[in-house]
């Protein structure tokens, strides 16, 4: 988890050239992973929600504003909230990796993120949703192909109200990112 503040009054504390308290920003997220532990969410939407709420009142009582609040899964997806983009709103990432048919004689492996705009109110299961694009994109071969097939998904829009906002993908042994 990873969240970002700034002070309400835009200032900058001269002394420390922080905008807000780190020690009360760290004790906030500890306190907020005891009680994560303690009371498991079943909806990722409601603990994204859950810790949004927390944190901006905890912020508040300090004179800062919550800017922006990332949750991440250590094996790929990942959700976010930011003041900047929108109030109904969520970002989610689902990456998968996968490997291109020789071309030339080499593999390649590269990883594809997809990006998901999810209105707030939504549940819709967009780790399946990725799932199924991803199954698309089996048996490519090289870059060209893969990008041919993946160009027609962006601004993809499901029924859920979900927007397929952009498509990254990481080349792993030429580390080149190209986002769509």
């Amino acid at each position: 988890m990873a969240a970002g503040f700034a002070r309400q009054d835009g200032q900058i504390d001269p002394l420390s050239g922080m905008s807000v308290n780190l020690m009360h920003v760290d004790s906030w997220l500890a306190e907020l992973k005891t009680q994560a532990e303690q009371n498991p969410c079943t909806s990722l939407n409601d603990l994204l929600e859950n810790f949004r709420a927390t944190l901006s009142g905890k912020a508040t009582s300090q004179g800062a504003q919550l800017c922006s609040l990332v949750l991440r899964e250590e094996r790929g997806w990942s959700l976010s909230w930011s003041l900047v983009e929108t109030l109904s709103g969520v970002r989610w990432t689902y990456a998968h990796y996968l490997e291109l048919l020789p071309l030339a004689g080499r593999f390649e492996l590269v990883r594809v993120g997809l990006t998901w705009l999810r209105p707030s109110s939504c549940e819709a299961d967009l780790q399946h949703e990725g799932f199924k694009i991803m199954k698309s994109l089996q048996n490519t071969s090289g870059l060209e192909e893969l990008l041919e097939k993946l160009i027609p998904f962006k601004g993809m829009t499901l029924a859920s109200g979900c927007l397929l906002e952009d498509i990254r993908l990481r080349l792993s042994s030429q580390d080149i990112l190209l986002t769509l």
